[in-house]
């Protein structure tokens, strides 16, 4: 049986520096065994993350939904 971990976060809050708003992405970490397996980062904010055995799905703002495998692959 396998123990899976997912870890995301999304956007920080919009950070002014000279006048520039910025924004870090959202950050996708999937562990198996206490142990970094991937890791993506994508643009917009996630608003849900549901995994299963082979698949993990993330859904943004933007409408957009990402699927990976368990490997990592889109």
């Amino acid at each position: 049986m396998f123990r899976i971990l997912i870890l995301w976060r999304s956007r920080t809050p919009r950070v002014v520096s000279k006048g520039l708003f910025l924004e870090k992405p959202t950050e996708i970490n999937y562990y198996r065994k206490s142990e970094t397996c991937w890791l993506d980062y994508l643009p917009g904010a996630a608003l849900q993350v549901v995994a299963t055995i082979n698949f993990v799905a993330v859904a943004l703002e933007d409408g957009a939904i990402n699927f990976y495998t368990n490997t990592g692959r889109r």
